[in-house]
């Protein structure tokens, strides 16, 4: 074995070893890898080598931060990289507490991975165009990349607080001193596997906003018709789209009949097919979906990134309300957008719905950064106890906003199709809307700088009461 071959103590779940190994492979070059079941076994590995080297990664028998702590006390020569799923800030801080030399996230490993094969494969091509005989990429040394470079699902963007891709950089040049590989940021002009969602995704794209739940009847359909007004209001260019694809009824809250079909754009999607299919609701709002026969609902649903990136072309912001059964319409909308309102009421059941409705969007990719908790039907006259905080629903770090209960008035206007005049009600709901509407548009860096913009960011927000109120709003509400 050769000076550079490294040795790498692995402990992780069975199923995980061919990623991890494969990982430390594409960063580290020549190595050899031994797998310990027995995290016992590990640390008497650790304390036997002056030169240790750990790498701890999903599905350890113990968690890989008290594993690492005790490592480091038994052996504190010992390097530990710790690779996890859904790395957060505290983790990544009581992780390196801990001892850890690295702490990468999971996802970002397996990219890096896929990025390193597609770089070998267009050296390869390369070499093969400039007539070399031996066109084989034989060099143990890792390519660096550039964050850009990184192959990602349509909209998905990494979450730039937690480790990203130039942790990998840094964690593959501390491991091999020979790298000297040029970065291939601007080599794939016309490689489909660098530009493969371009089309879709154009760099000027207009904000997505989609409203969310994981349970039925929390309101988000009344709540993005109202906040789509409001902005509206403040002449903003608003595309609504409903992608309550099977039996969306926004289009009834604006007095009309039938919905905006779009059926007719599963063979074209372009802007003037759009212009065809929206229905105009005042001179800055205009209505699309959901279709007209829901049989026809799946036809359309692979069509649904395409309508999202093509309206934002033509929108100044798209609101997108979607179905609490998240199907590939809602998981495609949610992976596109640059906001996601993430809704729930103050009933007793809503935080276990929350905290499933947040794994889900983790589990598609959403940095939780890009996720704000909306709990609607709030009572303005108490004081909110933001118990959406617990540590179960995975949103420690987001943005809290409220949504006021409208009472009868609300149902009253959308049952007679006529949403539009709730926006000229002063209510708690109409003045909570208006200001979920203003910080929306602060958040995704279109506030206008006007008068009506102050008021409605300066309108009430923040609920007021005790937990215990809390508790006994909720209890009575499921009793009713």
């Amino acid at each position: 074995m050769s000076e550079k071959t490294k040795t790498w103590y692995l402990h992780c779940a069975e199923e995980k070893h061919s990623e991890l190994e494969e990982f430390l492979s594409a960063c580290t070059g020549a190595m050899q890898c031994i797998f310990r079941e027995d995290p016992l076994v590990l640390v008497d590995d650790a304390k036997g080598d002056q030169k240790a080297r750990i790498a701890l990664g999903p599905g350890a028998l113990i968690d890989s931060r008290n594993l690492c702590g005790f490592i480091m006390k038994e052996a504190p020569q010992a390097e530990v990289l710790i690779i996890a799923d859904g790395i957060e800030e505290d983790f990544q801080k009581q992780a390196k507490r801990a001892g850890a030399s690295w702490v990468l996230s999971a996802e970002d490993t397996i990219e890096f991975v896929k990025l390193r094969h597609l770089a070998d494969e267009h050296e390869e091509k390369e070499s093969l165009q400039d007539g070399e005989e031996n066109f084989s990429v034989v060099s143990s040394a890792p390519h660096t990349f550039e964050e850009d470079d990184l192959d990602e699902p349509e909209g998905f963007e990494f979450d730039t607080n937690v480790l990203r891709l130039d942790r990998m950089n840094d964690f593959a040049q501390a491991h091999n001193t020979d790298l000297h590989i040029p970065s291939i940021a601007g080599e794939h002009e016309n490689s489909a596997s660098f530009d493969a969602h371009s089309e879709l995704l154009p760099e000027t794209i207009s904000p997505l906003i989609v409203f969310a739940s994981a349970r039925g009847g929390v309101g988000k359909s009344t709540v993005a018709s109202l906040v789509a007004l409001a902005m509206a209001s403040l002449g903003k260019r608003i595309a609504l789209l409903d992608l309550d694809l099977n039996f969306g009824n926004m289009f009834g809250f604006f007095g009309r009949g039938h919905a905006a079909d779009l059926t007719p754009l599963t063979e074209d999607v372009s802007v003037p097919a759009l212009q065809k299919c929206g229905d105009r609701i005042n001179d800055y709002l205009d209505l699309f979906g959901p279709c007209e026969k829901p049989e026809y609902a799946d036809l359309i649903v692979s069509r649904i990134p395409e309508i999202c990136a093509t309206l934002s072309t033509m929108y100044e912001i798209v609101l997108i309300d979607t179905s609490s059964s998240w199907g590939d319409a809602t998981a495609s909308a949610a992976q596109m957008a640059h906001k996601i309102c993430l809704m729930s009421d103050e009933r007793t059941s809503a935080i276990s719905s929350l905290a499933r409705g947040a794994g889900l969007l983790v589990r598609l990719g959403v940095p939780r950064t890009k996720v704000l908790r909306l709990i609607n039907r709030a009572d303005p006259k108490k004081r909110d106890q933001d118990f959406f905080a617990r540590k179960n629903p995975g949103l420690e770090q987001a943005t809290t906003l409220s949504t006021f209960d409208g009472g009868l008035h609300v149902a009253e206007f959308l049952s007679a199709g006529d949403a539009p005049s709730l926006l000229n009600l002063e209510n708690a709901f109409t003045s909570s809307c208006k200001s979920l509407c203003a910080h929306l548009l602060q958040e995704v860096g279109c506030l206008p700088d006007t008068p009506l913009a102050r008021e409605y960011l300066e309108g009430i927000q923040k609920p007021a009461g005790t937990l215990l109120q809390f508790a006994q709003r909720a209890l009575l509400k499921d009793a009713s």
